[in-house]
């Protein structure tokens, strides 16, 4: 059954998209003119142009720009800025400019984070320059790469082959003629014999060893190769010696009793004492907003107003100014 559902991109609904201000979706009816950039994600949207995060060289521009001189986005108090009203000057700075597009509150929060986090980054690298400097100075000498050892060359050589094939094996066989003898003129004959000298066992009886037949396996061809029902074919036979079942049993009874022993000396683990929960606006352990920020009317340990929410419980190594939440 044929149905209108579009998986991954959802339209924004009519009153976010009047309070972010944002235009409704236009469709072209002039085929000769060119449509704009992503149409279709606009078109699923209900929005004029696509909402996208910041990511072209234009829009991180106009938010350079919008934060030196926008009281929105940089309020004169030093507070956050107002997302409501700084998203509708986004939007409306993305009518008239090309390669700028529509944003949500969610976005520019997300990237303001990032971008005051960037900017406090380049300002230490810029107060601290001074005191890199002869630091970076030892680290960039060129100087230093004299005292390295020289890299040993060696030339690679082709591989040649020193001898050639091995020699095979020639030794005749009893009642056999050699190899020398099977030419052109002196066809192989129809049938060899295949009786070989039978051989007395060896001494070595220990193990159930039995000496193997003359001659040797390698010098045999696949005529000459006796028969393995052949009573003169004698293939070694071994029988491993018996194991001590008691010796074993033994160790291992001693080695679960010393494991039980190093157990049994380490005792029950420890538990960690746990870490007093403080506040995470003021860092008072006897602050009732140690249950919920909510509850804390005292002011912020780092920007010191009592309205602020506090550090993100998550990340309390990052002041309040960075929550993206």
């Amino acid at each position: 059954m044929a149905t209108r559902e579009t998986l991954g991109i959802l339209p924004v609904p009519g009153d976010i998209r009047d309070s972010s201000g944002m235009a409704p979706f236009v469709d072209i009816t002039n085929r000769a003119q060119k449509p704009p950039k992503h149409r279709f994600l606009a078109k699923m949207q209900g929005t004029r142009k696509a909402i996208l995060p910041i990511h072209t060289a234009a829009e991180k521009s106009l938010f350079r720009t919008l934060m030196e001189s926008n009281r929105y986005f940089n309020p004169a108090d030093g507070s956050l800025p107002n997302w409501n009203e700084a998203v509708r000057v986004w939007n409306a700075w993305a009518d008239k400019t090309e390669d700028v597009w529509y944003k949500l509150n969610d976005q520019l929060k997300f990237y303001h984070s990032q971008w005051v986090k960037n900017s406090d980054i380049k300002e230490a690298l810029s107060l601290s320059s001074e005191v890199r400097k002869p630091l970076t100075r030892i680290i960039h000498d060129s100087q230093r790469s004299v005292a390295a050892p020289a890299v040993p060359f060696q030339t690679l050589n082709q591989h040649v082959a020193g001898k050639g094939f091995l020699e095979r094996c020639d030794t005749p066989l009893p009642g056999q003629p050699s190899s020398s003898h099977y030419t052109t003129n002196n066809p192989v004959p129809s049938a060899l014999p295949l009786s070989f000298p039978n051989t007395q066992p060896s001494s070595q009886t220990q193990y159930g060893f039995v000496s193997a037949p003359y001659p040797p396996a390698s010098c045999q061809s696949s005529t000459t190769r006796p028969f393995s029902n052949s009573p003169s074919h004698a293939q070694p036979v071994v029988s491993m010696p018996p194991q001590n079942l008691e010796s074993t049993s033994v160790a291992s009874s001693v080695a679960r009793k010393r494991v039980a022993d190093a157990l049994a000396a380490q005792g029950p683990p420890t538990k960690k004492a746990r870490k007093p929960r403080t506040c995470t606006k003021c860092a008072q352990p006897e602050c009732p907003g140690k249950q919920r920020v909510s509850n804390c009317r005292n002011p912020c340990r780092d920007c010191g107003r009592v309205q602020c929410r506090g550090r993100n419980s998550k990340r309390l190594n990052e002041p309040c100014h960075l929550r993206d939440d």
